[in-house]
């Protein structure tokens, strides 16, 4: 049998978001294959194995799925809400503003440049003051150390930011992810 697997385990699956969460993934990449020739798309423990067909190859799937990228997350303190949002905002080398929140209290607005928390990229969600956006703590990645915000490596949110326009919609599951995906769903197939 030829087949594709994609890991998801190193998402954090919790509670009861998990079986929703696997079945808006296998939705998603049914979709983001349904015009090649793919026998299956099957959850199983910690991956989704996609089987092809004859007539397709293991590229002609990869080259659908994007890439994916290390994320940090909310605090538990400041988790990252969950839900459908949608990038409201898009700004390259962003000022940071202090919100009005007690962590930030006394705190002075910072230009863009190397200390900039927001790093070189922010992508503004509709979900109030949380974005995705760079970081100059490259070791936060892979925790929950922001205060609500999706943080990712400056060359990564780089690469993300001109595939991402303004309505692009954003599924943000449980709140800790580890990793974040974008992969390319063929035009009337979106989910």
């Amino acid at each position: 049998m030829n087949s594709i697997v994609v890991h998801y385990q190193e998402i954090a699956l919790k509670g009861k978001n998990r079986p929703w969460f696997l079945s808006r993934l296998v939705r998603n990449l049914r979709g983001a294959v349904a015009d090649l020739d793919v026998r299956a798309v099957r959850p199983l423990m910690g991956r989704i194995e996609v089987e092809l067909g004859p007539g397709v190859t293991r590229e002609e799937v990869g080259e659908r799925i994007r890439r994916t990228f290390g994320v940090a997350t909310g605090q538990p303190s400041y988790p990252t809400p969950v839900g459908n949002f949608e990038i409201v905002t898009m700004q390259r080398n962003p000022w940071w503003y202090p919100p009005q929140s007690d962590w930030a209290e006394g705190a002075e607005p910072i230009p863009p440049g190397p200390g900039n928390p927001l790093g070189t990229r922010w992508m503004g969600l509709s979900a109030p003051l949380v974005g995705i956006h760079g970081t100059p703590d490259p070791a936060s990645i892979g925790y929950s150390a922001s205060h609500g915000c999706i943080r990712m490596q400056n060359d990564e949110v780089t690469a993300l930011y001109p595939l991402v326009p303004v309505g692009t919609h954003v599924l943000v599951v449980g709140y800790r992810p580890a990793t974040a995906g974008y992969w390319d769903t063929p035009p009337g197939k979106e989910s």
